[in-house]
């Protein structure tokens, strides 16, 4: 069995970011945050917020259509992206 250790070292950092990104939200949303059900935009959101919308729009759509075409691969990278390289590496 071949193992590449460098994707290994990969996807510990995928996982590391992870764990940060969810630990730096938990921590900034307060104890007994509830979501609103829907979402609803004030008009006022910044640039950068519009910007990681659109980016999670798009990542929508790709999972969406990697799920419709049976396409997992198109799912898992459209999540992976977001999550480390626009969500984690830019926005927050």
């Amino acid at each position: 069995m071949n193992l590449d250790v460098m994707r290994v070292q990969g996807y510990r950092f995928f996982c590391n970011k992870l764990w940060n990104a969810t630990k730096f939200a938990l921590g900034s949303l307060g104890e007994g945050f509830q979501p609103h059900p829907t979402l609803q935009l004030s008009g006022q959101e910044s640039n950068m917020d519009r910007w990681i919308l659109s980016r999670l729009a798009y990542a929508i759509a790709q999972t969406n259509q990697g799920m419709e075409s049976y396409e997992f691969p198109t799912c898992t990278s459209a999540i992976y992206n977001f999550w480390l390289y626009e969500l984690c590496d830019w926005y927050l």
